[in-house]
């Protein structure tokens, strides 16, 4: 909206006032800050030097002469190392930070169904009181201008420029062209400034209905109840704060309306650009995809210690096959889904995963929650016997109390979880398999076969975590075919296929827009591990 000249021009007194207008700075001073602005940002790691402070009295002392130049005051050389510091100038923290934004946006689009704009305000409510009381100043002046005598009709017919405006910028394309038109017939600024003239007055009421009613047309449905009820108001001052308010949900009614329109085009570019924006970010800095090498050197060493692979390596000259370099892609994915995020030796997130960071962690522990589920059910159904895990429904009954029992599982609280998980399948045990001779022998067997799951590489929980990596390794290999639920599984049945398809969305993404670049790498990781090993 416009309006505020007033505030500009205090806004540049209040300046002239503090000393801070341009006219009041030396060429010398506006030099100096822009050198400052455009200087580069030193970024030190643990080997990098102090920061010297030019203008330190101590900087003109003469250094002795067992401290080399550039080291740090605060530690020897020998401690904090010789290293130069590395400069990112500002600009490129700039690009970055806008490329990382685009990237994430372009993410959100293609992988969540439910993405759309949001008015800011549900999420926000200072937002919402400083905006509501910021309207209601500028409405009071408004009503106040209309109620003088004569009336001041300055700020309304710039209200009616600014609506103006808006609406051009809204109604794009071809096929709005014809409510562009009418809009622009309606509010033909030269021809209602004639008019208010010659009559001495505008009635703003009907200009505005007309508005409302073009507006209207090209609504959202979900809109209609507002169109009428701003029809039914004669208040100028109302009608124009409506109006405006109709304009910005409209808004954001159409560019949700695009987003949906045009998400499966967005779906099929914009792993496309996350590439694109991600290789732009390694040029700014080389280090951005030091993880995800890290990740896949760890991979491709698991993969060729293995006894099978090491049997026929000699003959494998030639490089990994393309079923092989898709294995260890998938066996990278599958290792984000089942390691301890929380444990010290861990590998950081690979960087080109890093938008889906939190959903990823999220499905971790939800994979923990099946392993540990399925896990204590091998033991129960093991201990109780098959005539009772056939002869009714024991397992379906004991997941359904584990999925709960477990809901908020993580690694850290995992061994008090399987307390509680002891002490629930002691109840079902005992109650279902009372008649087959249930006794303390049995009870203490199920206390120490749980306790053992608190370790990972307990073998029943190691026989849970492979047969589920299995089925979610098969999704993603395996595309299109019908997959069968390993054996032991079709209990939680339901619970796994949630579980792969929100990892399949995030993965086949991922590998979609970062597949070729796995795929050199480990070529690349590969053959510098056959060099090495290699007799000469």
């Amino acid at each position: 909206m416009d309006g505020n000249d007033s505030s500009d021009s205090a806004f540049t007194k209040n300046n002239n006032e503090s000393g801070v207008s341009s006219s009041s700075s030396s060429p010398d001073k506006k030099r100096t800050r822009l050198a400052k602005v455009s200087s580069p940002i030193a970024v030190f790691s643990s080997g990098d030097d102090g920061i010297k402070q030019k203008n330190s009295p101590k900087s003109t002392e003469e250094k002795p002469s067992d401290e080399k130049e550039g080291t740090s005051a605060a530690f020897p050389s020998w401690v904090a190392g010789a290293s130069p510091a590395k400069f990112i100038p500002l600009e490129d923290l700039i690009r970055m930070s806008d490329c990382i934004g685009k990237m994430n946006i372009a993410h959100k689009i293609a992988t969540d169904q439910n993405c759309k704009v949001e008015d800011f305000e549900a999420a926000d409510p200072l937002y919402v009181s400083v905006k509501s009381n910021m309207r209601k100043a500028y409405w009071d002046l408004l009503r106040e201008d209309l109620a003088k005598e004569p009336p001041e009709f300055g700020h309304a017919f710039s209200l009616l420029g600014d609506l103006k405006q808006m609406l051009a910028d809204h109604l794009e394309g071809d096929h709005l062209k014809h409510s562009l038109n009418a809009v622009e017939e309606i509010l033909d600024m030269d021809k209602l400034k004639s008019l208010a003239d010659q009559r001495g007055g505008l009635n703003f009421e009907m200009v505005i209905k007309d508005v409302l009613d073009v507006v209207g047309r090209l609504c959202a449905p979900i809109r209609d109840e507002m169109v009428a009820n701003l029809k039914k108001e004669t208040n100028i001052v109302k009608l124009f704060d409506g109006v405006f308010s109709l304009v910005e949900m409209m808004e954001i009614d159409m560019t949700n309306f695009k987003i949906s329109q045009n998400r499966q085009l967005i779906g099929s570019y914009s792993a496309q650009i996350e590439f694109e924006e991600f290789e732009k970010l390694m040029q700014i800095d080389e280090s951005s995809s030091q993880n995800t090498k890290r990740w896949l050197g760890k991979i491709l060493d698991d993969f060729l210690s293995s006894p099978d692979i090491k049997s026929c390596a000699d003959g494998q000259k030639d490089g990994l096959t393309r079923a092989q370099v898709n294995e260890l892609i998938a066996n990278f994915y599958l290792a984000l889904l089942t390691t301890n995020p929380t444990d010290s030796d861990r590998i950081p997130f690979p960087e080109t995963l890093k938008l889906d960071e939190k959903l990823l962690d999220a499905l971790n522990e939800k994979f923990l929650q099946l392993e540990l589920t399925i896990s204590a059910i091998f033991i129960s159904a093991n201990l109780v016997g098959r005539s009772v895990c056939e002869g009714n429904d024991f397992k379906s009954q004991l997941k359904r109390d584990l999925i709960v029992i477990l809901n908020d599982v993580n690694w850290s609280n995992s061994t008090q979880k399987l307390n509680n998980v002891y002490v629930h399948c002691e109840h079902k045990c005992r109650e279902a398999a009372a008649e087959k001779g249930w006794n303390e022998e049995r009870g203490n067997a199920l206390r120490r076969q749980l306790d053992g799951l608190c370790r990972t590489d307990d073998p029943i929980r190691v026989i849970s975590r492979k047969r589920l990596c299995d089925f979610v390794g098969q999704a993603l290999l395996r595309r299109s075919s019908p997959m069968r639920i390993p054996s032991g599984l079709s209990t939680i049945q339901t619970e796994l296929a949630s579980l792969t398809s929100q990892f399949y969305a995030i993965t086949v993404h991922n590998w979609n827009g970062f597949g070729r670049f796995y795929g050199q790498l480990l070529d690349q990781f590969y053959e510098s591990n056959w060099k090495i090993t290699s007799p000469h």
